[in-house]
């Protein structure tokens, strides 16, 4: 599955905080805008790897680790 069918599955779920390894270090916004979002275009076809949901600090956090770039 790619990020962007990961990201359009929770776009209209309930507020929650979401960490995508490696695109985060960039990005710190909602969901809906990350769509959007010029630079976000060259994750967004990643393969997702493997995702994790948990809590911090009482709020649901997801986590998704993608596939790194091609060298």
């Amino acid at each position: 599955m790619r990020l962007r069918d990961v990201l359009n599955q929770f776009k209209r779920s309930a507020p929650f905080l979401l960490t995508v390894n490696g695109l985060c270090d960039e990005y710190g916004g909602d969901v809906a805008e990350l769509m959007e979002e010029d630079y976000a275009k060259k994750y967004l076809d990643r393969k997702v790897r493997g995702m994790c949901l948990t809590t911090t600090n009482f709020e649901a956090e997801l986590i998704i680790n993608i596939e790194e770039a091609a060298k």
